[in-house]
């Protein structure tokens, strides 16, 4: 079952991102008009742009107490759910910990910098317990994670293979339970601006994730019309062919 649930950009953020979005697409037709270069990708000034803008996305202040009511709402301790949260950073984590230290809500941490036996604590007693285990990337690969039940997106790429493996996590089947179901809430980042380009093509890449995440969901009707209700929102066609953008590629940029 697939829950996306919109976010808002604040109105800094929204101006940091259509100022930052001004300046990649500068220095794209800058780089892309110079001669005798290969243009096999982008050269690093311009990358690391992209990733400064799409942390304002991937940490838009909203997400922390949209995060926190929807954990409120859903998750049941004596039904044993497993949660995973996903996170960009650590000051997210840690902030979206403190808010749900609050309201008396136990969760476990798993990110690159614990130490090992931090780490192996928190997979253990997830595994014994349940629960809600905040998580940075480092979940995405190499661990042996214990089978969840639910997952909740703050922070995801445009990146296929990242968010198809994060979806991945509470797809597995559970040894102990064959009659699990997966449930997946996604924030999805708009913003109250809708005719800005740039801001457009951030909400085309976050719909056209939540596109394919809802393909196969149970919910897959109500989950579509309510993203197709977004792209309406912001003047875009209803797109129902799958489109992917890799990590550094960006409608706008592919118009220079």
């Amino acid at each position: 079952y697939y829950h996306p649930q919109k976010i808002l950009l604040t109105a800094s953020e929204e101006d940091e991102w259509i100022k930052l979005s001004k300046e990649i697409r500068q220095k794209v037709a800058a780089f892309m008009s110079k001669k005798n270069i290969k243009k096999t990708s982008f050269p690093g000034s311009i990358k690391m742009l992209l990733i400064q803008r799409a942390a304002i996305s991937k940490e838009a202040a909203n997400k922390i107490n949209s995060a926190v009511n929807i954990l409120k709402e859903n998750y049941d301790e004596e039904k044993t759910h497993r949660w995973l949260v996903y996170c960009q950073s650590k000051i997210q984590l840690e902030q979206l910990g403190l808010k749900l230290s609050k309201y008396n809500l136990e969760y476990y941490k798993y990110y690159s910098d614990l130490p090992e036996d931090g780490k192996i604590k928190s997979l253990e007693l997830f595994e014994k317990k349940g629960g809600i285990m905040l998580s940075i990337k480092c979940l995405d690969e190499g661990v042996d994670i214990p089978a969840a039940d639910h997952a909740l997106i703050l922070a995801s790429s445009s990146n296929r293979r990242e968010y198809i493996q994060r979806r991945g996590r509470v797809l597995r089947t559970d040894k102990n339970n064959y009659a699990k179901r997966a449930y997946i809430f996604d924030l999805v980042t708009t913003s109250i601006n809708t005719k800005a380009e740039s801001i457009k093509s951030l909400v085309k890449t976050e719909v056209m994730r939540g596109l394919e995440f809802a393909e196969n969901a149970e919910n897959k009707s109500t989950s579509t019309n309510f993203l197709n209700n977004i792209l309406i929102d912001y003047d875009l066609p209803e797109n129902h062919e799958m489109h992917f953008l890799d990590e550094f590629e960006d409608d706008e940029i592919k118009k220079n």
